[in-house]
C-alpha cells in the first residue's frame, strides 16, 4: 500500500510536505506511511484516498481463518 500511497502522491504532483500540509500532518509521517505504512488509521487513510484521489479496498486474507472453519460433512 505504501507504493500506491507515493504513486497517488505523484501522481498529483505533490511533494511530501504539501501532502502533509493538506492533511495537517507532518512530512515525516507522511515519508513514514510511505515507507512502512503500519499503524496508518482508517482514518488517516480515508484522508489519504481523498487527498489522492484514490480508492483503497482493505481484504482479510487469513489463512489461520479458514483453517477455523467447520469441515463439510460428506
Amino acid at each position: 500500500m505504501c507504493l500506491l500511497i507515493r504513486w497517488g502522491r505523484n501522481q498529483k504532483g505533490l511533494t511530501q510536505a504539501q501532502l502533509a500540509e493538506q492533511l495537517d500532518m507532518t512530512q515525516s509521517q507522511i515519508a513514514k506511511i510511505e515507507s512502512v505504512a503500519n499503524g496508518v488509521t482508517a482514518e488517516v487513510m480515508g484522508k489519504l484516498a481523498k487527498a489522492l484521489d484514490v480508492t483503497f479496498t482493505i481484504t482479510a486474507n487469513d489463512p489461520v481463518l479458514s483453517k477455523t472453519n467447520p469441515k463439510k460433512a460428506s
